[in-house]
């Protein structure tokens, strides 16, 4: 995390990614730099980035993809592209990543293969979905400038809708959500226990 904070400055990564994000170690690209200096033979060996939604995508349709929240810190929050500068100011693969979709894209349906082992009749339309914190922020229910939504989890979010394209603010983050609306949230560490 050090590395990228030294090495690339505020304005790239919001050119790259679209949004502002605290550095810090959990953060995909800090993570993906520890794996290939520390166990460069798994980092040759890893085929794709994707989350754990994702994995169950592919067991289930036998396609590999990924949605741009679940992504955000390696591809730009608006056009889910991989920024080839990002990439390489980082030394990362660009082969990593999957096709990029919408959540709530119908990306394939349930296989024969995996009805034997689920029991799940073949055919079934499979959403790409998103993480946990886009879809409590997507499904809140707050569509309208100026609405504010709490998602309580692990961590809490509490976030602000605007009709605006996403745009730094100090001590907050600002994610796109959907038709030009935005939201300017915060994460507090100690909703659950």
């Amino acid at each position: 995390a050090a590395w990228i904070e030294e090495n690339t400055t505020t304005e790239q990564r919001f050119d790259a990614l679209g949004l502002h994000l605290p550095i810090a170690p959990g953060m995909g690209p800090a993570k993906l730099l520890w794996l290939r200096d520390k166990q460069p033979e798994r980092y040759r060996n890893t085929v794709a980035l994707i989350q754990p939604k994702d994995f169950i995508t592919l067991c289930l349709t036998g396609t590999l993809v990924t949605d741009r929240y679940g992504m955000k810190d390696l591809v730009h929050a608006d056009t889910g592209v991989f920024n080839e500068w990002y990439a390489d100011a980082l030394g990362l693969r660009r082969d990593l990543l999957p096709d990029i979709t919408t959540p709530w894209s119908v990306v394939g349906r349930t296989t024969a293969q995996q009805q034997e082992a689920t029991g799940l009749p073949e055919g079934i339309p499979v959403a790409c979905g998103t993480i946990d914190a886009f879809s409590g922020l997507i499904g809140s229910g707050g569509h309208d400038e100026g609405d504010v939504c709490d998602v309580s989890g692990t961590s809490e979010i509490i976030g602000l809708i605007r009709h605006a394209p996403p745009q730094p603010f100090e001590g907050f983050l600002c994610y796109p959500l959907v038709a030009g609306y935005s939201v300017v949230f915060g994460v507090t560490r100690a909703a659950g226990d």
